[in-house]
């Protein structure tokens, strides 16, 4: 069974071929053709109720709920519902067909529904666009029309109109009261007493004006003759002229609760501003403009400093501050308070004789930090270090060849240095104690002039090079004893990896000379010292 709006009813008779009930195929038994007739009239049915207002709708507040006995399958874009609504909205409404969905139901604008747009027990006729319901019906108020509207008869209660309005007539229930714009007349004489202009229309002289205010658009053009003009607003114009007529000097005062407390005047040679005292009202200071001239400008009498008067001959100490001179300023040496910002100290400085501190002096640079530089060639300056104002060290380089010049780190406590000698040589690095002299310090570099003995801590049964100094024991043949200092080669042996001997083998580096021998008794066997001694 299916309405009307369905796909399977066809407009044209031909294309009802449907299977039965939603068509018919021709060759049909007896018994087929009662649901065919069925299901025609149940969908004529349908499409009637919803067509005309026979349903009422229930629901609650502005949500609307129309229940069909026959139910739409689904909402169709065009599909027209007719019906009467239960209960007055109140503001935006919905419908909903048989749980089909709530849809908005707006007017032919778009907009939602305002108040009593769907009065009680009214017929209602909306269709169905797709996304909401479109009220068609008469809209009883709030209707809006654009473009150019004719119509033979209006009734408002309330009539709004953005534009111009022209027709044969116009008939208001009541005249609009002079609020509403109106004159709240029906006739030009009581308009006239309305709007008080009966005395004016009678006389026609502006003396009759008693009441009211003339309208902005009743004041144009020139007046003259005023002689004094009364407000408590504000004035605006584009131009204002105070004349004094003739000899007089035109004058603006400014007043504050009945008291003068300022003015702008001409006294007929000048031009004045004046303050007032604001309690009683006596004149104080002043602003006098005399002439075009560069000192023509004064404050009490006295004149004002400014670009165009500044320089000698001004009678205005326009060059000092405080009584001093720019270059007064520009001498550091009349620095005498605070302290200079880090961000005003910058770049490079010189001629700084002392620089004292009592904090850290911190120098960040990626290469040369502190240059101490003597302004002769045979200066040696140097860097010092006290303790309770008494020289305890110093740092620096001396000149020359003598046993202590070069660059000393000095301890004046004991008067004892460490030297890095002028001379190129690998005793340069020398001691000097106050005591004894100056004495070479041994490194790696000078241990072996020094006749500093070394040693091994290889684990290496066949090392070859042992440290000047190194002792070793050697077998000696049968009675071979050795000669005491005398070189020898010494060779470790080869058969075994505890002797070393003076005959064969692997041969050790450098100088070897025998420290004396010694005879096993009764064995025949000798063994002696042998010393590297280069």
């Amino acid at each position: 069974m299916t309405d009307y709006s369905q796909s399977d009813w066809h407009e044209l008779d031909a294309d009802n071929t449907d299977v039965s009930p939603n068509g018919v195929q021709g060759g049909y038994a007896p018994s087929s053709i009662a649901p065919i007739l069925r299901a025609m009239r149940g969908a004529a049915k349908r499409d009637f109720v919803r067509s005309n207002a026979i349903y009422t709708t229930t629901g609650t507040a502005n949500a609307y709920v129309l229940t069909y006995e026959g139910a739409p399958l689904a909402y169709v874009t065009g599909m027209i519902y007719r019906f009467y609504a239960h209960a007055a909205n109140t503001g935006a409404a919905t419908l909903n067909v048989n749980g089909l969905g709530a849809k908005a139901i707006v007017t032919q604008h778009g907009s939602a529904l305002t108040s009593g747009q769907l009065p009680t027990l009214r017929p209602v006729e909306v269709v169905y666009n797709g996304t909401s319901f479109v009220l068609i019906s008469n809209e009883v108020h709030d209707a809006k029309f654009t473009g150019t509207t004719s119509v033979a008869a209006l009734t408002a209660n309330t009539f709004t109109a953005n534009g111009a309005i022209s027709g044969a007539s116009l008939t208001l229930g009541s005249p609009l009261t002079v609020g509403q714009g109106g004159t709240g007349a029906t006739s030009a004489a009581s308009a006239r007493t309305n709007l008080g202009l009966a005395a004016i229309a009678a006389s026609g002289s502006a003396s009759d004006l008693t009441t009211g205010t003339i309208p902005d658009a009743r004041i144009s053009g020139a007046y003259t003759g005023i002689t004094t003009l009364t407000m408590s607003g504000l004035l605006t114009s584009a131009d204002v002229t105070v004349d004094g007529g003739g000899s007089g000097n035109p004058d603006i005062v400014l007043k504050r609760l009945g008291v003068t407390v300022g003015s702008l005047y001409h006294d007929a040679n000048n031009l004045v501003l004046r303050k007032y005292n604001t309690t009683t009202g006596a004149a104080e200071g002043y602003l006098r403009i005399d002439g075009n001239g560069v000192n023509d400008i004064n404050f009490n009498n006295n004149i004002i400093w400014h670009a165009g008067n500044d320089g000698a001959g001004s009678t205005l100490d326009a060059d000092l501050l405080d009584g001093q001179h720019g270059s007064y300023y520009q001498n550091a040496s009349n620095l005498n308070a605070g302290t200079i910002p880090n961000a005003r100290i910058s770049g490079a400085y010189s001629g700084i004789t002392t620089l004292d501190t009592t904090g850290k002096l911190t120098v960040t640079n990626a290469g040369e930090c502190i240059k101490l530089n003597g302004p002769n060639a045979t200066d040696d300056p140097y860097i010092a270090f006290y303790a309770g104002g008494v020289r305890t060290a110093y740092i620096q380089h001396q000149d020359g060849t003598g046993t202590t010049n070069g660059f000393v780190i000095l301890n004046d406590v004991t008067d004892d240095r460490i030297i890095l000698h002028n001379t190129n040589s690998i005793n340069a690095l020398k001691f000097h104690d106050n005591s004894v002299g100056t004495q070479d310090i041994i490194h790696t570099g000078n241990m072996n002039s020094k006749g500093i003995a070394q040693f091994t801590t290889s684990s290496s049964s066949t090392l070859t090079d042992y440290p000047v100094g190194s002792v070793l024991m050697v077998r000696l043949g049968d009675g071979d004893p050795i000669t005491r200092n005398a070189a020898y080669p010494v060779y470790y042996s080869t058969g075994s990896s505890s002797a070393f001997g003076v005959t064969s083998g692997g041969a050790l580096s450098g100088t070897w000379r025998a420290r004396g021998d010694y005879d096993s008794p009764g064995s025949g066997a000798w063994c002696g010292l042998v010393q590297r001694v280069a």
